[in-house]
């Protein structure tokens, strides 16, 4: 498969619609201290479109973050897939779908902006049955038992009230 990178590093994102779109291409995209704003609310869109073979030209992407700020949310359909990774202080402020992996370091948070699901969760952070760095003002962050082996199968309390729960979701 072809791919792209892109690395960004402070300076301005100002997007009509989707800040980032990807199709037909595996991407990797790293984004240190850039403002973002969106047109629609999407960070990043990963999906199949016109081009390439129908049930294969999917978009791939992994984005990486450093003392970022990411408000708006991802979304795929099911022949795509997202992997985001925030580090060194980023913050995210939004929800995934479910092809969606999600890695947080230590100083890094996630708050919800709705019910959502992830696919893989990597979170740094993770105690006992504490999940301080997503914070969830409320909502539901379903997860696949059968991705997240680690997390057991269990409900576990966002920080700012909500739950981190196995489920189905949205």
């Amino acid at each position: 498969a072809t791919s792209a990178s892109l690395t960004l590093q402070d300076g301005q994102i100002k997007a009509r619609r989707d800040a980032f779109t990807v199709s037909n291409i595996k991407a990797a995209i790293v984004l240190t201290h850039v403002d973002i704003q969106t047109g629609n609310g999407v960070i990043l869109r990963a999906v199949a479109a016109q081009w390439g073979e129908m049930g294969r030209n999917g978009g791939n992407a992994v984005l990486t973050t450093h003392n970022q700020t990411l408000t708006g949310d991802f979304v795929t359909d099911v022949i795509s897939s997202v992997a985001v990774s925030l580090q060194d202080g980023s913050k995210f402020t939004g929800k995934t779908t479910s092809n969606v992996d999600v890695t947080l370091d230590a100083s890094s948070t996630w708050t919800l902006s709705d019910d959502t699901r992830v696919g893989k969760l990597t979170d740094a952070g993770l105690t006992g049955d504490s999940v301080p760095h997503i914070i969830g003002n409320g909502h539901t962050l379903s997860y696949d038992a059968r991705h997240n082996p680690a997390l057991g199968g269990k409900t576990y309390q966002l920080a700012g009230g909500g739950t981190l729960a196995p489920g189905n979701g949205l």
